[in-house]
């Protein structure tokens, strides 16, 4: 298992500057916003990090700030970064207190969907799977992406709101 650490794209401070940091994780949103990937379509000089670089579709943010993401625009963002391992999928978080069964399937049929697409076009994108009490329904997607088009690994989002609402936090 990997742990990488998440981190805005003009982040201060710097940890990997400091210690060593195996992998780093920005999203696309964030580069979006910072414009960034125009200036120099490496995303290790404007880090000034020399390791392994994910990068995230930034989904949630765009959901937060009330954007709704285009797989189109995702792809270009991709496609103009050329320092970054993987990229992940542009996938739908589920809500597991208010999700009903049929709109879980439907977040996770278009994370597929949209899985299926950017594999057409990148090698090296990864499927999120996120947590859910009805894993039923995530391991029945957890086998479609495995039998589609085995990734080379998967990454797993949602984990920090179930360890936060199980220690009392809000």
């Amino acid at each position: 298992m990997r742990i990488i650490l998440g981190t805005p794209i003009n982040s201060r401070p710097k940890p990997w500057l400091y210690f060593r940091v195996p992998a780093l994780m920005v999203n696309a949103f964030d580069i979006l916003r910072s414009g960034i990937y125009e200036e120099d379509h490496s995303i290790k000089n404007s880090l000034q990090y020399d390791g392994e670089v994910w990068m995230d579709s930034g989904g949630f943010q765009f959901l937060r700030y009330g954007k709704i993401p285009d797989i189109e625009e995702l792809a270009r963002i991709y496609d103009q970064v050329w320092d970054a391992r993987y990229f992940l999928n542009l996938d739908y978080p589920p809500s597991p207190p208010t999700d009903s069964e049929h709109d879980l399937e439907t977040k996770l049929r278009r994370s597929l969907d949209n899985y299926e697409h950017l594999i057409k076009k990148f090698d090296n994108v990864l499927p999120v799977l996120h947590y859910h009490w009805k894993t039923d329904i995530i391991m029945r997607y957890l086998l479609k992406y495995l039998n589609f088009n085995p990734p080379k690994c998967i990454a797993i989002g949602g984990l920090v709101p179930y360890v936060l609402i199980s220690r009392g936090c809000p």
